[in-house]
């Protein structure tokens, strides 16, 4: 009888229910674990997009790129101050202990090898929330933030991450980033999520567990990460458990487990007896038992526990940790889950000692007696209706009770897991309702919140469970939605005067459970729209701006589709003077004017932008350009019609100049449409205003230096070190008697310095070129005097109708009164000369006892007249008379008249462009003085001697 009862089933069964009530043990806490700390904390740090989008609006609005994090610190700076807002919103939407943001760069200039910016908060009591930020630590970041956000400085508090640890370990939570930065991300940067224990370099003396998550921005850069931790007691208060702290032969932990392993990391573990029965292990090793899902493990002072776990499902199949298992473990003393049955089977072998038959008779009605209270339970558990609480009647017998007890706390647990999602969504006050399909109960789990999002008659209850075909048929109120990622939709609502945007995120669980938040994104939806128009359009004239232009304009460009287009630019001609004259605003009304003629062109499909202040765009498509070039015509027709009234008597005319290119026949790509556009109109605007020239490539192939040398003759004129070439002049006995100073500007699109001129007198810049030519070419001479021979002179070019700056001389005397008077002021006949101008120079240099040379005599402007008028002391004869004079008696004839008139009046004659001995020879017979030209040595950026042969030949020459 003591071993049927002992073996036989009624033992057997009981046995097996202490079992699985420890098996529901686990399955509870993971149940509890799953919900509240995988799709609540860690889905709250997966699907934060805001702090991805603004570090792009920070690149975007900086024009720098994903790359210039890892070296700008400034840009770092203003990431970090930007994304504050939406750091703090996170913390407080999540149940975790902090949120953290790393870069992968620098957080000052100052900052040491292996230091990184970021940002980590930490909210010291996550159970209320404080509008003053008083219940939040600054861990780490600038201080400045602790100013701005009065957020209280942690007592470890750092301005940035240490990472030149060597202790790999202590980063495992910036793994995400150095594992995904060698690839491009796009969509979901779930996969690359890292879930560990919180490590020292995020919080000193912390236990918990920590996620990661690669930061993304643009078109799937890598450039940081962002992630959260959750500290162990804000575990233990979402697992609520009280056998923790009342029952010394339970212990519940959180475990790391290597697939396919018999050993176990706890991480984090619940229960008094721990540390006094495998305190010293870090690794706890177990063996199979005849139950499949439970294990055995011996601790130190060799008692047995039964050991059950469940994975939760923190990695995807994809992820790189998927060999890593996250477990709850329940361990149990086997000791005491074999009391109960140990109890009974002493009953009964006293029962047998007294005697045999009324023992038999005693145990029948004993277990009869026992087992229909078990019974009623199980009858009790089974009828009970989902999502309720259980209530079970006492049996008055104290281990069942006991049991009954235990069930109930459970019960209430699950019933109140479900209750707190709609408390926290009521309290927090955000539009948010949830759903869960059950598909083991074939039920669907609802919010209220649900229903009022939807629009649908609310309910009472906090939450409701449906029918998945009622449940089906309630969703269909959202129509087709736009799908934002894998598991994310956003639904557009019409609602009566308005418009409703909810954005739907499903998650599919390990065990078939579906959960499904749906959220209000009306607010966010419309900041969007409201910041993208910003982003795109200008705030004057609401007319697209630069990138908006662009991007529409390439995207028409790539299409496929068009068949022609012409590329218009248009610039006021009359703008500067409206400011000038009656106020900038006036000159925003004359703007706003010529924007809306343009708009008509939007009429006519055309992407229309303003460009700049003045400056005008427009990309207009049609079937030829005969068609294109009409619209236009009548467009100008229109414009011309249309006045300012700027006061009571006068309406000043809309006037502006414009330039076209055509597609596809002139250019393909934007780039060049828009270069060519801008040269047109360039051409245009300092030719006759207020006309259309169409690009010319020719024109463009000759003059194309005045559009793209603009920023290069700017670079030129704030430069003070421009190179010369010198050209010796020669004496008539051989010696050297100056050398003339030949500006040599390195510019790419400047080809000489005829080019530069042309320029800066288009862009009205000549005063300014003059005063580069005399400051360089006197710092030239400063630089090598040493090699230049004793009492030689300089020639520096001057421009005849532009002035030298009177500050600009003082500072040149100042600087250089000793070579000023070795200087020779070489008139540029180019141009006609301004007396006053040329008279203030040549006084100057007068002054400081220099020279005057007039420069190309006999081919510019009024050579006589600057001859009779000004004091000239040298004067350079022309090299068209001079080169082939020996050949032609005219030239020597009319030379010899010049150099006759000079020697009369003590001026020197210099023979400009000798290339041949025979010129040489015949202007040493006419009775020049001076030479200068191929023959007797070119340019040179370095000061070289004359050949002697020339030298010679040249002493030869004068003595005949």
């Amino acid at each position: 009888m003591m071993v049927f009862l002992s073996n036989g089933m009624v033992a057997r069964s009981l046995y097996t229910n202490e079992i699985n009530f420890i098996e529901k043990d686990v399955q509870n806490s993971e149940l509890l674990l799953e919900r509240e700390m995988v799709q609540h904390w860690l889905n709250d740090i997966r699907t934060s997009t805001t702090v991805q989008k603004k570090i792009q609006s920070v690149l975007d609005e900086q024009a720098k790129k994903p790359e210039d994090i890892q070296s700008d610190w400034a840009l770092n700076a203003a990431i970090l101050d930007s994304i504050m807002p939406d750091v703090l919103d996170l913390l407080h939407r999540s149940y975790g202990n902090s949120i953290y943001v790393i870069l992968n760069g620098p957080a000052s200039g100052q900052s040491r090898q292996g230091h990184k910016a970021g940002v980590a908060v930490m909210d010291t009591d996550s159970s209320s929330f404080a509008a003053d930020n008083s219940d939040l630590l600054l861990l780490k970041g600038a201080a400045s933030i602790s100013s701005d956000y009065k957020i209280p400085l942690a007592g470890e508090w750092q301005m940035d991450y240490d990472m030149s640890m060597d202790a790999s370990d202590a980063y495992r939570f910036y793994n995400p980033f150095s594992i995904a930065k060698g690839t491009r991300v796009l969509g979901s940067t779930d996969r690359y999520g890292y879930f560990g224990e919180i490590s020292s370099a995020l919080q000193e003396d912390t236990a918990g567990v920590c996620y990661s998550i690669p930061l993304v921005v643009g078109d799937g850069a890598v450039i940081g990460i962002l992630g959260g931790t959750m500290t162990k007691g804000q575990i233990y208060a979402l697992l609520k458990n009280e056998l923790f702290h009342s029952d010394a032969d339970t212990i519940q932990m959180i475990a790391r487990r290597e697939s396919g392993s018999y050993s176990l990391t706890p991480v984090l573990t619940y229960g008094s007896a721990y540390n006094r029965c495998f305190g010293k292990r870090e690794k706890l090793s177990f063996m199979d038992t005849e139950w499949q899902d439970i294990k055995k493990i011996i601790d130190e002072n060799g008692d047995s526990w039964y050991l059950t776990s469940m994975k939760l499902p923190i990695y995807g199949s994809d992820s790189p940790y998927v060999s890593t298992e996250w477990q709850t473990v329940v361990l149990r003393r086997q000791s005491v889950m074999e009391s109960f049955y140990q109890k009974l089977l002493n009953g009964l072998l006293w029962g047998c000692a007294f005697t045999l038959l009324p023992g038999i008779l005693f145990a029948l009605l004993y277990g009869e007696y026992f087992t229909r209270p078990i019974r009623r339970l199980i009858g009790q558990l089974r009828s009970a209706e989902s999502g309720s609480r259980i209530r079970l009647q006492r049996t008055w017998i104290s281990e069942l009770d006991e049991l009954s007890r235990a069930i109930e706390i459970l019960s209430a647990d699950v019933v109140e897991s479900a209750l707190r999602i709609s408390r926290i969504l009521d309290a927090s006050g955000l539009p948010i309702g949830v759903f869960e399909y059950l598909p083991d109960q074939k039920k669907v789990f609802c919010s209220r919140s649900l229903f009022e999002l939807l629009g649908i008659q609310e309910t009472d209850e906090d939450y409701t469970y449906l029918e998945p075909e009622g449940f089906a048929k309630m969703m269909q109120v959202l129509g087709n939605g736009i799908r934002e990622s894998e598991d994310v939709s956003l639904y557009q609502i019409s609602r009566e005067h308005s418009i409703q945007y909810l954005r739907l995120k499903i998650v599919k669980a390990g065990n078939g459970n579906q959960t499904g938040v749906l959220l209000d994104a009306t607010e966010e939806v419309e900041k969007q729209q409201r910041l993208e128009r910003e982003r795109d359009y200008d705030q004057l004239t609401d007319l697209y701006n630069r990138g908006a232009f662009r991007r529409s304009t390439e995207a028409l460009l790539g299409s496929g589709k068009l068949s022609c287009a012409a590329l218009i630019m248009w610039d006021l001609d009359n703008l500067k003077y409206v400011n000038d004259t009656y106020g900038h605003e006036m000159g925003d009304r004359y703007i706003r004017l010529f924007a809306d003629q343009l708009k008509r062109l939007s009429s006519l499909g055309a992407v229309v932008e303003r460009h700049s202040g003045d400056e005008f765009m427009a990309f207009l498509c049609g079937d030829s350009e005969e068609q294109i070039r009409e619209e236009i015509r009548q467009f100008f027709c229109s414009v011309r019609g249309v006045s300012l009234k700027v006061d009571e008597d006068y309406e000043l005319p809309l006037r502006a100049s414009a330039g076209v290119t055509w597609y596809p026949r002139q250019a393909r790509d934007f780039a060049s449409l828009t270069r060519y556009a801008d040269f047109a109109m360039y051409m245009a605007k300092h030719s006759t205003k207020g006309v259309l020239q169409e690009f010319d490539f020719s024109s463009y192939q000759k003059n194309s230096y005045l559009l793209s040398g603009r920023e290069e003759l700017n670079q030129l004129l704030e430069r003070d070190d421009v190179p010369f070439a010198v050209q010796p002049i020669l004496s008539r006995n051989g010696s050297i008697f100056g050398y003339e100073a030949l500006m040599r500007p390195n510019s790419k699109n400047l080809k000489n310095i005829q080019e530069v001129l042309t320029l800066a007198k288009r862009q009205a810049k000549l005063p300014q070129f003059e005063r580069l030519t005399w400051v360089c070419a006197m710092k030239w001479f400063r630089d090598h005097e040493a090699e230049l021979p004793a009492g030689s002179r300089l020639f520096v070019n001057s421009i005849a109708n532009t002035s030298l700056a009177p500050e600009c001389l003082e500072e040149l005397i100042r600087l250089y009164p000793d070579l000023l008077k070795r200087v020779v002021l070489e008139v540029t006949e180019g141009e006609e000369i301004n007396s006053s101008d040329m008279g203030f120079k040549t006084r100057a240099v007068e002054r400081t006892g220099g020279m005057v040379a007039l420069d190309d005599f006999g081919s510019g402007y009024s050579s006589e007249e600057s001859l009779l008028n000004l004091n000239i002391n040298i004067v350079k004869l022309d090299m068209e008379l001079v080169q082939g004079i020996d050949e032609n008696p005219d030239k020597q004839e009319l030379a010899a008249n010049l150099i006759h008139y000079c020697k009369e009046r003590g001026i020197l004659v210099l023979a400009e462009g000798v290339e041949r001995i025979e010129e040489l020879h015949t202007m040493l017979m006419l009775g020049a003085d001076l030479f200068q030209g191929y023959y007797l040595g070119r340019p040179e950026l370095e000061i070289r001697p004359v050949n002697p042969y020339v030298v010679e030949k040249l002493r030869v020459l004068s003595q005949k």
